[in-house]
C-alpha cells in the first residue's frame, strides 16, 4: 500500500494485485479510525488505484484494500492497515513556530517515534537511516541556550551508527512573488567533544517533500556551539503555498542539533524593480532601478559580471 498525490483534501491510494487476481476488484476502506469498520469504496477488477477527495484538512486517516472474489460478500480479509494525514490549509504570514508545544518529560528528552509530539501541520520525511527530528526540552539540553522546547536532532539516540539525512517541513505558507519574505530562525549544536560537527541546510519547495525542495536558502557546514541567529530574504518564483525545509545532514555520532522559534514574514528590506541597463559603449553602461516602497535605509549593492 502506498499514497500519492497528498493534498489538503485529496489523496490517492495504491496498492499490488493479489495473486490470482480477485474477479471482482476490489473494495477499500478509508477513515478515521484505525481498525476497518466496512468498505467506503470500490474499484473493478485490474484497477489497483482510488481517487480520494472531500477530505478533511490535517487529518490522519487510516486506510485498507481488500478483495472481492466473485460477490460483495465474497472476499478476502483486510490488507495492513496503512495510514497518512492530509496537509493542513495554508496560512499566511507571519508564520511562527516556537515548538513550544507539550513539554517532553525531562527524563526522557529523546522521543525517538517518528512524528511524537512535532508541531502540528508540520511533518518530517527522512531519506537517508538515521534517526528522526523530534522535540525535546531545553531544560534538559542545557547547552542549546534556547528556551522551553526546542527541534531537536538527537545523533546518539536511538542509534549512533548511520549519518542523518532528514527534513523536517513547515505547514503551507502562502507568499506573493511580489513579496520578499525573511526566514528566521535559531539554530546550534552541542561543542563537546572538539570533534563534533553538524549540518543543517534550509530551502524551501512547493510541497513538503526532498525532491520539492530545490531552492536552497542556506547551508550550515560547521555548527559548533548553540544558539546562532539566522536570517535569510527570498522572494518566490510565483504566488503560491510554500513549505519550509529544514535538512539535518551530519555525520554518524555528532551529538545534538537544536532549532527554535522558526519565523517566515514580510521582509522590509524590499527588492527594487525594472532593472534596466542603457547608454550602452563599447566600455560602459548605465544602470538603473525603480526604488521599492519604502526605499532602504543603507542604498543598495550591485552585480555584474559575464557570468
Amino acid at each position: 500500500l502506498n499514497v500519492t498525490g497528498l493534498t489538503s483534501t485529496t489523496a490517492t491510494i495504491n496498492w499490488s494485485a493479489a495473486t490470482p487476481a480477485p474477479a471482482d476488484g476490489y473494495q477499500y476502506y478509508v477513515g478515521t479510525n484505525p481498525v476497518p469498520t466496512g468498505a467506503t469504496g470500490s474499484v473493478l477488477a485490474g484497477v489497483l488505484t482510488a481517487g480520494l477527495s472531500s477530505l478533511t484538512p490535517g487529518t490522519q486517516y487510516y486506510y485498507a484494500v481488500r478483495s472481492v472474489c466473485t460477490s460483495p460478500t465474497n472476499v478476502s480479509s483486510w490488507s495492513t492497515v496503512g495510514t497518512f494525514t492530509t496537509y493542513c490549509l495554508p496560512v499566511n504570514t507571519p508564520y511562527y513556530e516556537p515548538f513550544d508545544g507539550p513539554v517532553p518529560n525531562i527524563t526522557s528528552p529523546y522521543h525517538a517515534t517518528v512524528g511524537l509530539l512535532l508541531p502540528v501541520c508540520s511533518s518530517q520525511q527522512n531519506v537517508g537511516t538515521g534517526n528522526p527530528w523530534v522535540t525535546s526540552s531545553a531544560d534538559y539540553y542545557t547547552g542549546s541556550g534556547m528556551a522551553e522546547t526546542i527541534l531537536m536532532y538527537n545523533g546518539q539516540n536511538p542509534g549512533d551508527s548511520n549519518p542523518e539525512n532528514v527534513w523536517f517541513y513547515t505547514g503551507g505558507i502562502n507568499l506573493l512573488a511580489s513579496q520578499s519574505y525573511t526566514v528566521d530562525y535559531l539554530y546550534g549544536g552541542t561543542d563537546v567533544p572538539s570533534t563534533v560537527t553538524n549540518r543543517l541546510e534550509v530551502a524551501y519547495g512547493t510541497s513538503p517533500s526532498a525532491a520539492s525542495m530545490t531552492t536552497i536558502l542556506d547551508t550550515h557546514n560547521d555548527i559548533k556551539s548553540s544558539p546562532f541567529t539566522n536570517k535569510i530574504t527570498f522572494t518566490p518564483p510565483a504566488d503560491g503555498v510554500y513549505y519550509i525545509g529544514l535538512r539535518a545532514f551530519s555525520d554518524a555520532n555528532n551529538g545534538q542539533m537544536f532549532i527554535d522559534d522558526l519565523q517566515v514574514y514580510e521582509s522590509i528590506c524590499l527588492r527594487p524593480t525594472a532593472v534596466s541597463v542603457s547608454s550602452i559603449t563599447g566600455s560602459s553602461a548605465f544602470l538603473s532601478w525603480t526604488p521599492p516602497t519604502p526605499a532602504p535605509a543603507s542604498g543598495y549593492v550591485y552585480y555584474f559580471n559575464t557570468t
